[in-house]
């Protein structure tokens, strides 16, 4: 709410999710110490009176934001914090870990989406940490077919070109001298990029753009997505090297994994640590590897794959989050 004096107020979404609004009296304030502390108190007794009302008075604050403002919010609620990304700025990494430090020290337990961010946060002072990688979508698997097969139709000229593709944005991770040498080395593939390209990589990625072999579908919804993701041959994960993509476990890798198809990624962390995914160097033989990949394409190679992806779903996440914090008495069991 943009008013310091709003009264939050919780609305039923369904049958057991709430959604609180105005619970933060006025947008949280940059470099202003002398108001937040006042502001933060002001909210905390609104809230805290507003979950009384409901009937509500024990709370756990899950804080997926590295920003002890939104905890201040919550003061006598049980913290757990979910470390999900990095710092995607490299110029923010000394502020981030400062203000990471001050949350994963007081939460009772923090979970971690993937390796190095667990080592980050053991080493800033977590006291419980468990891991809670990302996972797969059941949900990409009940796509609109005719959807998928016009996307076909304007993408592919030949079928029996194979598809190599890549859903997602295409910002400063994009590592786009790895795609430009697979694409090179693949001159019979079909390179679909399916997402929004940034303006600041529009410069770097124009090469790229005019192999005769690639093909670049712009920003996409989720139907469609989804819908271009299902048509791939082979999946792509083509981040940069590097400590911030070492801590990065993409969720487009437990995609592609859905449809069956193989994977082929640069040599981030997750990516190495994935037996399901195939990580190479742009110096490598590309189109050797290519080769060997698509060979493994349907049979029971799609079949392993996919049962992989169904026992990695975002309701296994759920059932594991639960777990932990029901075995830690942070709330009980169902």
């Amino acid at each position: 709410s943009s008013s310091p004096f709003a009264q939050p107020r919780i609305e039923r979404v369904q049958e057991n999710l709430f959604v609180m609004r105005g619970a933060v009296g006025r947008r949280l304030p940059r470099g202003n110490r002398a108001t937040e502390p006042v502001i933060a108190r002001l909210d905390a007794l609104r809230i805290s009176r507003e979950l009384k009302r409901q009937g509500w008075p024990d709370a756990v604050l899950w804080l997926t934001v590295a920003d002890p403002r939104l905890r201040a919010r919550f003061p006598h609620a049980r913290l757990v914090y979910d470390c999900m990304d990095p710092a995607f700025e490299p110029g923010q990494q000394t502020r981030h870990d400062r203000q990471l430090g001050r949350l994963v020290r007081r939460a009772e337990l923090v979970f971690a989406s993937a390796q190095a961010l667990r080592e980050d946060v053991v080493r800033l002072g977590g006291r419980d940490v468990a891991m809670l990688p990302n996972a797969a979508d059941p949900g990409a698997l009940l796509g609109d077919p005719h959807r998928a097969q016009a996307w076909r139709q304007r993408l592919v000229d030949d079928e029996s070109r194979p598809v190599i593709g890549y859903l997602g944005t295409m910002d400063w991770r994009f590592d786009h001298h790895f795609v430009m040498r697979l694409a090179q080395s693949n001159p019979e593939a079909v390179i679909v990029l399916a997402g929004r390209l940034n303006q600041d990589r529009k410069a770097d990625l124009g090469p790229l753009l005019a192999l005769p072999n690639v093909v670049s579908t712009g920003q996409l919804g989720y139907d469609d997505g989804y819908a271009v993701a299902s048509i791939f041959d082979l999946g792509l994960v083509p981040f940069f090297t590097g400590p911030v993509n070492d801590r990065v476990n993409s969720v487009k890798t437990f995609m592609y994994l859905q449809f069956g198809v193989p994977v082929l990624s640069t040599e981030v962390a997750e990516s190495v640590a994935n037996p399901y995914v195939v990580t190479a160097r742009g110096d490598e033989d590309l189109g050797a590897i290519i080769a060997t990949m698509l060979a493994t394409t349907g049979g029971a190679f799609a079949t392993e794959r996919q049962a992989f992806a169904s026992t990695n779903t975002w309701q296994d996440r759920a059932a594991e989050a639960h777990t932990a914090l029901a075995d830690r008495g942070i709330w009980g069991t169902v």
